[in-house]
């Protein structure tokens, strides 16, 4: 797993960047025999906010209790719900951080 610091990134020798998002983040792949590179793909890097993703779950989280739903459906429900809004992340941590979130919760 890649663990993305993101005080390190938004560090550059002009200042800390202030927005909570690099755009058009390119991955290469480089041959060093070669010295050749390839661009892999490109993305946004964006870095979700904790505390404000909790708390807009917690918002969420009874109105799926309302509707019957089981502790896995909503689990389920809420992961799709963080890639269908924020887009693609890492599924382990956002299943850890659900789970975390659904089980805790009253």
């Amino acid at each position: 797993m890649l663990i993305v610091e993101k005080d390190k990134l938004m560090a550059t020798n002009s200042g800390t960047i202030a927005s909570n998002e690099i755009p058009s983040v390119a991955v290469y792949l480089y041959e060093k025999n070669t010295r050749t590179s390839e661009e892999i793909t490109k993305f946004d890097l964006v870095f979700v906010d904790q505390e404000a993703l909790t708390n807009e779950f917690y918002t969420i989280l009874p109105i799926l209790r309302r509707q019957k739903m089981s502790n896995d459906d909503i689990k389920k429900y809420l992961i799709e719900y963080y890639f269908d809004f924020y887009g693609a992340t890492d599924s382990k941590s956002i299943k850890q951080f659900v789970d975390q979130l659904v089980d805790n919760a009253k």
